[in-house]
């Protein structure tokens, strides 16, 4: 498929700041799939009132997050926080999958901008050009 499946989004503030939200809220208007893991009571707490049914809601702590993410191959990780959390998660995982912060995301008007790390742009392109699309165009 165009788009990737399933990612972790991990909260460890209170409320998500606007970019690490649409962030996620991209990942669900594209189809992912996406499991919330929060790192403290007040994350959980908000994110299983935020969250209603779009996305699974775990309560976890730093231990279980290593095991989580050394056992599971996400597509993505969004991650809530500063660089400090960014490189404890970079240390944790062991997949290639692109993480995604606040830190770097685009401006919080261009949405279009915030689907873009869920969907696989170049393998239209492949396809088309495997079964002979005119070209002529």
């Amino acid at each position: 498929t165009l788009v990737k499946k399933d990612g972790i989004y991990i909260a460890d503030e209170e409320a998500p700041d606007t970019k690490t939200f649409l962030y996620f809220l991209g990942a669900l208007a594209v189809g992912a799939k996406v499991k919330v893991i929060a790192l403290n009571e007040a994350a959980f707490k908000n994110w299983t009132e935020m969250a209603r049914g779009k996305a699974e809601v775990v309560r976890s702590d730093l231990t279980r997050l290593q095991k989580i993410l050394r056992e599971k191959e996400p597509d993505f990780i969004i991650v809530e926080g500063g660089t400090a959390k960014v490189k404890t998660v970079l240390n944790m995982k062991r997949s290639f999958c692109p993480i995604l912060t606040g830190l770097d995301a685009p401006f919080a008007g261009d949405f279009e901008h915030y689907l873009e790390p869920f969907v696989h742009i170049r393998s239209f392109a492949v396809n088309v050009m495997r079964h002979g699309a005119p070209l002529e165009i």
